[in-house]
């Protein structure tokens, strides 16, 4: 509470060169993305994916539509872009003009929208071989998610949690 802006970022980058050790400069070496590419996922990561055992997956989703040239659809981007930490996001938010609307612009966001930890970095350094394009939280309140292949499989699923939403 009473450390100045300078203080904090001098603490997060300490932190990470603790956690950037020699095997994961030698993957993001060997990925074919740049660091900055692979804070940026595992930025997106930390902000969309609350279970550890998920962010490998998701991580799997985001290269899978960077392949296919698909926008990305992160609505933690927008929400980054709108200046919003949460809740749920308007038409208005969708439209937004910004660098980090992964809604309307295709490939990663102009940088990281957080500080990620250890565990999305090393998901966006070491991604789940799947063939999903989509995940959505499975019911509100809850944390996981469903996985979808297909877009249908993803319209039935963001049904299911619209439904939820109205329990």
């Amino acid at each position: 509470e009473n450390m100045t802006a300078h203080e904090i970022i001098s603490m997060m980058l300490d932190r990470f060169e603790q956690m950037y050790t020699k095997e994961y400069q030698d993957a993001v070496a060997a990925s074919g993305h740049t660091l900055d590419e692979i804070v940026t996922i595992a930025s997106m990561i930390e902000k969309e994916i609350t279970l550890d055992e998920e962010r490998a997956r998701a991580a799997g989703v985001i290269y899978n539509r960077l392949e296919q040239d698909m926008s990305l659809g992160i609505d933690a981007t927008v929400l980054y872009a709108v200046g919003k930490t949460g809740g749920e996001l308007t038409q208005a938010d969708l439209q937004t003009d910004s660098p980090y609307n992964t809604r309307l612009n295709k490939g990663l966001p102009l940088g990281p929208i957080s500080n990620p930890g250890e565990a999305s970095f090393k998901a966006a350094l070491y991604p789940e071989d799947n063939d999903y394009l989509y995940y959505v939280v499975e019911a509100a309140g809850q944390s996981n998610h469903v996985f979808c292949k297909t877009n249908e499989e993803f319209l039935a699923a963001k049904e299911k949690y619209q439904a939820s939403l109205a329990q």
